[in-house]
């Protein structure tokens, strides 16, 4: 019986970070990253039979608004309230046969906050 894959860590390898952020985005039917995003990271939790990514960033208003209605998931998404201050997407399903998940948005604060799950 072969090996079987399972990643147990959020650790990521450097040169793994760009396919999880390709993944993230086309999964959930996302624009590209805004431009000159900070506090980025990404997260990836599962193995070869389901994996999560989890990612943050923080940006503008205006480069959010921007990358909402450029998403394909977004654009005719009506957001749930969670707070006064944070929106949340529900994707469901997801792209490319993905379970699906969400993205909130605190505009209070411009943090994005993304939760993908393929199985």
């Amino acid at each position: 019986m072969g090996t079987i894959w399972y990643e147990t860590s959020s650790y990521m390898f450097p040169w793994r970070v760009n396919d999880s952020i390709k993944h993230t985005l086309s999964w959930g039917g996302l624009a590209d990253l805004p431009e000159n995003i900070k506090d980025f990271n990404i997260e990836m939790y599962g193995g070869g039979f389901n994996r999560t990514y989890d990612m943050e960033f923080t940006s503008t208003e205006t480069n959010l608004k921007n990358w909402i209605s450029n998403s394909k998931r977004l654009k005719d998404n009506n957001p749930i309230s969670i707070t006064e201050f944070i929106s949340e997407y529900e994707i469901y399903p997801g792209e490319e046969n993905a379970v699906g998940g969400w993205v909130q948005i605190n505009w209070q604060t411009y943090k994005v906050k993304v939760h993908i799950l393929w199985s």
